[in-house]
């Protein structure tokens, strides 16, 4: 409900998710079994034994991040501070996911050898240079621009290339220029016709020129307005709901009591009422 310019008033729905019983039983299952037999083999073992794929990947102390787990901090601690190589982890949890590591090598924290930085100091140099190289080339050809040249004339002289694009929005991926950059803010910022000045990127340098534009259609806009705020709605939903289950996390008092509730019954010591006639 819209009641002026630039204030809303919504409603929300948290709809809480959760695994079923049974799917989480035969997780923690799992999670114990794959941890029972790190205790015994190598990791790639134990995971092919639970029908189970492990994977090779560097962790760095300052940054303990894996893809599927997320954020890794007490595996980390594990590997930086009690392991050996050749050890296996306990299975650890995440919000997103169980894991478990084997540590397979560790390198102390310092400076890089020479030969081993050599190809990446040599890649970097030379990156360095074209780039001051296509500054140049882009600041003269601005130059014979401004001086009454027309573009493809100019660059035709230096030797560069003239590359057009289709039409494009400002959030879009442009073949070529990339997405969000400066060069496609400097394109929106031009009259048409106009040639803009020299546009370097982390990865380029450009000179534009706006050939044709198309103004935003503020009816198409107005279309598509409940569309568009029902999507907002529905993404505060989720994150006011992941909001309240990190907090439910973090406030929570677990018990683990699966060995009683999970134990088999013993009949014979379930007392017997005697029958009467």
């Amino acid at each position: 409900e819209r009641w002026s310019q630039d204030s809303v008033k919504a409603r929300h729905i948290l709809l809480p998710i959760a695994r079923t019983d049974e799917s989480e039983i035969q997780l923690l299952t799992l999670a114990d079994s794959l941890e029972d037999l790190g205790e015994e083999m190598a990791l790639d073992q134990a995971a092919s034994l639970a029908g189970l794929t492990s994977t090779e990947l560097d962790i760095a102390q300052n940054f303990p991040f894996l893809p599927g787990a997320g954020q890794v901090s007490e595996g980390a601690d594990w590997a930086f501070e009690e392991a050996s190589p050749g050890d296996v982890s306990p299975v650890f949890e995440t919000s997103t996911a169980f894991y478990s590591l084997e540590l397979i090598s560790s390198e102390p924290e310092g400076i890089l050898p020479i030969e081993d930085a050599k190809a990446a100091i040599e890649s970097t140099l030379l990156f360095d240079a074209k780039m001051n190289q296509a500054q140049m080339d882009a600041q003269e050809l601005v130059a014979l621009v401004r001086g009454g040249s027309v573009l493809s004339n100019a660059a035709a002289n230096l030797e560069l290339d003239v590359r057009m694009s289709g039409p494009f929005s400002r959030s879009d991926f442009v073949a070529g220029i990339g997405r969000q950059n400066a060069a496609i803010g400097a394109a929106f910022g031009l009259g048409l016709g106009e040639v803009s000045e020299v546009v370097p990127t982390p990865a380029n340098v450009y000179v534009i020129e706006v050939l044709t534009r198309t103004d935003a259609d503020s009816t198409a806009w107005l279309a598509q307005l409940t569309e568009q705020r029902q999507s907002a709605i529905s993404i505060r939903q989720q994150a006011r709901l992941g909001e309240w289950i990190e907090a439910l996390r973090a406030s929570a008092d677990i018990r683990d009591r699966r060995d009683v509730v999970l134990a088999p019954v013993d009949e014979d010591a379930i007392p017997q009422m005697p029958m009467l006639f």
